[in-house]
């Protein structure tokens, strides 16, 4: 912490680095890495803006028409999903109904018995 940073005047800094003037930036437009309208290349990587809106069309009009295919075969295994569903509904009325039947025939067989013990057990003499 003893030691001080040391200090430079502005003034002093721009007469050693001079900032350029607005005439000597150059784009780099016109440089032989980057020649003026693309080169060769251009045409292979790069595409217009009325290439690359007919091709967004082109795209466009082919994810529509996926998104409709994709759309009809959801709604066909909708369709057919919900038809099954109503099948297993109609056979599990029917099953419920005979369930119920066999628990009261099985509770009867059970209960009756049962019931018969224990008014013997407490009524012996009858």
């Amino acid at each position: 912490m003893g030691e001080k940073a040391d200090v430079y005047l502005i003034d002093n800094f721009r007469n050693t680095h001079p900032v350029p003037s607005r005439d000597k930036i150059e784009s780099g437009r016109a440089t032989k890495d980057n020649p003026p309208g693309g080169g060769e290349d251009m045409e292979k990587q790069y595409v217009t803006k009325e290439e690359l809106k007919t091709l967004d069309t082109k795209i466009d009009g082919k994810l529509n028409t996926m998104s409709a295919t994709i759309d009809g075969k959801l709604n066909t295994m909708s369709a057919t999903i919900n038809g099954r569903f109503d099948g297993l509904e109609k056979d599990n009325k029917h099953l419920s109904k005979l369930l119920w039947w066999l628990m009261g025939i099985v509770s009867a067989g059970v209960v009756l018995p049962l019931l018969a013990l224990a008014l013997k057990i407490l009524f012996p003499k009858i």
